[in-house]
């Protein structure tokens, strides 16, 4: 239960930085 919960916030998390990620590159190379 706590482990299967522990890899959910994992998973948010690395979705999370793939997002800022993603975000900051669009602001520093704009189409």
């Amino acid at each position: 239960m706590h482990i299967h919960l522990f890899q959910n916030i994992i998973i948010i998390v690395k979705e999370y930085d793939a997002n800022t990620i993603t975000f900051f590159t669009n602001c520093l190379d704009p189409l």
